[in-house]
This record gives C-alpha cells, sequence and structure tokens, in this order.
C-alpha cells in the first residue's frame, strides 16, 4: 500500500472534528442524556484540537517509523477508535434523542467505509495483525478516554486565566485612557 492513504486518516479527523466543533456544544445543552459534567464550548474545543493534534503526531510518527509496532497499532487503533466513536455516542444520541448528533454524518459517510478500506486492506497485506489491532485499539481508546478529562481542565485554567489577563489588561489600558 502507498503511504500516501494512511494521510487520509488526518483529513477524516479533521473533518469530523470540524463538524463536532462547530455545532456539538449546543447539541448537548438541550441532551436529555448528560455524559459528564457540562463543560464550555472554549474546552470542548481544545480538547478537540488536542484530540486531532495527538492524530496528527501518531500520523506523522507512522510515516517515519511504519514498522515500529507500538506507533504502527497507535495509529490503527486510533482508526478504529474513531469507528466506534461514530457507532458509541454519535449514532447512539441520533437513536436516542430522535434529532442529529453532530459528527454521524462525516462519521457514516467518511470514517466509517476510509478507515475500513485502510484496516481490512492492511490486513490482507499482512501489514496488521487483528491481535494487534485489537490491543491498538483498547490502548488507543484509554488514551483518549484519559486525555479527554485532562483537557478539560487543562482548558478550564489556561483559557479563563488567559482571559482574565486579558480582561485586566483591557480594563488597566482603558483606565489610563481616561
Amino acid at each position: 500500500m502507498h503511504t500516501s492513504i494512511f494521510l487520509l486518516f488526518l483529513f477524516t479527523i479533521s473533518l469530523h472534528n470540524t463538524e463536532e466543533g462547530i455545532w456539538l456544544i449546543q447539541m448537548t445543552m438541550d441532551s436529555k442524556m448528560q455524559r459528564h459534567k457540562a463543560i464550555t464550548q472554549d474546552q470542548f474545543l481544545f480538547a478537540v484540537i488536542a484530540v486531532t493534534a495527538a492524530a496528527y503526531f501518531i500520523t506523522a510518527m507512522f510515516l517515519f517509523y511504519p514498522q515500529n509496532s507500538i506507533v504502527k497499532y497507535a495509529y490503527f487503533g486510533f482508526l478504529a477508535i474513531m469507528m466506534l466513536n461514530v457507532i458509541f455516542p454519535h449514532l447512539l444520541l441520533t437513536i436516542v434523542e430522535k434529532k442529529y448528533s453532530p459528527g454521524l454524518m462525516t462519521g457514516l459517510s467518511l470514517i466509517i467505509p476510509i478507515h475500513t478500506i485502510m484496516i481490512i486492506r492492511s490486513i490482507q497485506y499482512r501489514f496488521i495483525s487483528i491481535s494487534g489491532l485489537l490491543l491498538g485499539t483498547i490502548i488507543m481508546a484509554l488514551c483518549i478516554l484519559l486525555l479527554i478529562p485532562v483537557m478539560f481542565k487543562l482548558a478550564s485554567k489556561l483559557i479563563n486565566s488567559t482571559v482574565h489577563v486579558m480582561f485586566n489588561e483591557k480594563c488597566l489600558i482603558s483606565t489610563q485612557i481616561l
């Protein structure tokens, strides 16, 4: 398989996370199913950018070191967890809430078909094994599940303190003008 096909992951996750970033927080405010403590748009976007950056980093490492088993299975595990993410929570929420869950369109039209082809072809070419894929998927799922709440907390500290500093500087400048 040509290495350029592996760049499709960056395309799919970027579009998917953009769709989530634009509409997901608004949808969850009206949700019947509260999965976690309410977060702000800034916190969510910070976490989405962190996950996307992790995907870019893992993809870059995979392209530079395709034979490294850790990097290879981290990459394919990431592909698989993004497929699972389409089903849980996007498809599930769309069914339960009876309204569209942002991320479902890109998930069904891009992530599921493209990632499926990439994984099946890699198994067919004996580039990855099913057991390695399963292990990589479990490990990457745990990493991402741990990363997201950390990014929410970090965002609340960084963004709130930045806004506070900017607000104080603006007030200081305003009082100096008067």
